[in-house]
């Protein structure tokens, strides 16, 4: 099986069919380019898919190999669904990208000394409010998306 420019304008003629985001489309764009010139004059089988596996593990890092991987992998599956491929080459390859682990930011302590002197002294309709949330982030541990999808429950 080869790969051809061919399938590659189909692919991203069906992406912007389906009103993927802008950026989504130049990520695929680029992804598949890169493939398609690794893959020149190469037949794509399970050995040629692992080498570039590889190619993209000493050149990138871990979050750009996944995502080069799930471009790759949807456009395989949409040239198996429009019949242009019998099978996705990647079903056969099995592969784990290891990301590295982070740390989260943390707020320095003097910074929230700052933070809390300025609060104690400004007589904003808000302060009040904005304490309370930065005390409970502080006491409680929990994150900033956690607090933010708290919900308002008016108990009786």
């Amino acid at each position: 099986m080869q790969l051809t420019l061919e399938h590659l304008s189909f692919y991203l003629s069906q992406c912007e069919n389906k009103r993927l985001s802008q950026h989504t489309l130049k990520a695929y764009r680029i992804d598949l380019k890169q493939f398609y010139f690794f893959m020149m004059d190469k037949e794509l089988n399970k050995e040629e898919i692992s080498y570039y596996i590889h190619y993209l593990n000493g050149k990138f890092r871990p979050k750009t190999v996944k995502r080069k991987l799930a471009s790759l992998h949807a456009f395989f599956e949409d040239m198996v669904f429009y019949e242009m491929f019998q099978e996705n080459p990647m079903n056969k390859i099995r592969y784990k990208i290891q990301e590295e682990k982070t740390l989260p930011r943390i707020i320095q302590y003097h910074q929230l000394q700052d933070l809390f002197h300025h609060l104690n002294h400004e007589h904003h309709a808000f302060i009040q409010r904005d304490k309370a949330v930065i005390e409970l982030l502080m006491s409680t541990g929990i994150r900033v998306s956690e607090l933010c999808a708290i919900k308002k429950r008016i108990l009786i």
